[in-house]
């Protein structure tokens, strides 16, 4: 009886509720209150729940979050290797896998499975975001505010690419489209004949943590973009379903 039903019931209920006393979560899980009482108390000494102590409600605790999210680091970085390597080789283009570090992307995997025109290891580097492939993409979450205050309004750095967003209002516009497609596909963006295609990878609270990307040549990859955005989506959900993702339920729709 280790209280993982108590942290999924807490889990469940809603935030802008009451929290649930040790009798609500009894209620909730079908337990008896003393046993319950046993292991809130056990939860707390942990870490994984808090008693606030004007009410004696409980909810799940900081420490709980910082647990996912050391497990959500983890497996980001070794299943998104496993990913891009397998992309790789059916794509038969680089591939990356990116993360944002405040105004910066960082490629924590790469597979690159021939010859291309990116021949050079982005794997453990950075550039801005705003110059990034998946830039887009990484920038989904954040508001209009939120992404002033990252970027500013601009003139961002120059690029090769033609392409490239010199202005918050431009970078809004790509940022928009991705979050209509789910998709990002860039051509020229970043550098003069280079193309991309990518998508986001989501965490356990719906919230973009990264993307995976194929780059290649325009042409090569204008050639076969339908079949690159159905490998990239499908690696990208699978990576975001080990993170705890689940996508938004559609029961009722029609």
């Amino acid at each position: 009886m280790c209280g993982a039903d108590l942290l999924a019931a807490l889990a469940d209920h809603g935030v802008h509720e009451a929290p649930l006393t040790v009798a609500g979560l009894a209620a909730s899980t079908g337990r008896d209150r003393g046993l319950v009482a046993r292991l809130a108390d056990d939860l707390c000494e942990l870490g994984l729940i808090e008693r606030d102590a004007a009410t004696r409600g409980l909810r799940l605790g900081w420490g709980l979050y910082a647990a996912a999210a050391r497990l959500v680091d983890a497996r980001f970085d070794s299943r998104g290797q496993q990913l891009a390597e397998r992309l790789a080789v059916q794509c038969g283009e680089m591939v990356h896998v990116v993360r944002r570090r405040g105004s910066m992307s960082v490629t924590v995997a790469e597979a690159m499975p021939r010859a291309s025109v990116r021949d050079v290891s982005w794997l453990g580097r950075s550039q801005p975001v705003v110059r990034a492939d998946a830039g887009p993409i990484l920038l989904m979450d954040l508001s209009p505010i939120e992404l002033r205050t990252l970027l500013g309004d601009g003139p961002f750095p120059p690029s090769t690419g033609a392409n490239a967003p010199s202005t918050m209002d431009a970078l809004e516009q790509y940022i928009a489209r991705a979050r209509a497609e789910g998709v990002g596909i860039l051509s020229d963006y970043v550098d003069a004949g280079t193309a991309s295609v990518g998508a986001p990878i989501f965490d356990f609270r719906r919230r973009v943590v990264g993307a995976v990307v194929v780059v290649g040549a325009a042409d090569r990859l204008s050639a076969a973009v339908d079949s690159l955005v159905d490998s990239v989506r499908a690696g990208a959900d699978e990576l975001s379903a080990a993170l705890g993702w689940s996508p938004p339920s559609t029961v009722g729709s029609l």
